[in-house]
């Protein structure tokens, strides 16, 4: 699990260093020719897309565990 974990984080900086990159270069080529423009969009927003099951495979492991604590906090509590 940690190490799916290590991969998911790892691929989310990855897939947003080229998402960062790619909007970087769409802007400068915004001067540049049609089919340039288009190739550095389409790469952009394919690393956009890319972005979402591994920013979802760092999020709902971390938030399931939040919430099972949570979870047991409540139930070991004595209320009076």
């Amino acid at each position: 699990m940690l190490a799916l974990l290590r991969i998911a984080r790892f691929g989310l900086l990855a897939c947003l260093a080229l998402w960062a990159s790619s909007t970087m270069l769409l802007a400068v080529s915004a001067n540049a020719t049609l089919p340039l423009s288009a190739v550095f969009f389409l790469i952009n927003s394919l690393a956009g897309f890319a972005l979402l099951p591994f920013a979802l495979a760092c999020v709902v492991p971390q938030a399931v565990v939040f919430l099972k604590r949570r979870l047991e906090e409540r139930s070991t509590s004595v209320s009076p």
